[in-house]
């Protein structure tokens, strides 16, 4: 059986979302999570994850040594820290020749979509695709800002 939610834009941090299901389902899958639920009508509170988006309007300041990622093949690890001078991004890659520019520009466009205007950053690429690398920057800032 499919559940339509209708039109969901946007889900806010702790809004609640009601469902209406028929008198025989008794469980609800959403978000990987799965209700048991006991009335017609069920009210949960999903909780999502903050992100970095687009355009950020405000500064994220980074306040703790953070990191993300692994050494694997295919992998980027990329560790954050409190920096003074501006961005400082320190690029180790297996192609670097080839891709080094390129790294650098989608490692400075996710620290601009997050907020991010001074910190140090280690990246340790290891042939990573640019969604891996975008993914990886994104969960450093998020466990090394201020208010993570």
């Amino acid at each position: 059986m499919s559940i339509s939610l209708g039109t969901m834009s946007k889900i806010l941090p702790s809004e609640k979302l009601s469902v209406f299901l028929p008198n025989r389902e008794k469980r609800l899958h959403f978000f990987g999570l799965c209700y048991t639920i006991g009335s017609d009508c069920y009210s949960t509170t999903i909780p999502v994850r903050k992100s970095c988006q687009k355009g950020a309007a405000y500064i994220v300041n980074i306040v703790r040594s953070a990191s993300a990622g692994t050494m694997e093949s295919s992998d980027v690890y990329v560790e954050i820290e409190p920096g003074v001078n501006g961005l400082e991004i320190q690029l180790e890659s297996v192609v670097q020749g080839q891709f080094g520019d390129a790294i650098r520009g989608v490692v400075r466009e996710v620290l601009a979509d997050c907020g991010v205007e001074t910190a140090n950053i280690r990246i340790v690429d290891r042939g990573a695709l640019d969604c891996v690398i975008r993914a990886r920057v994104e969960t450093a800032v998020l466990r090394g800002k201020e208010d993570a």
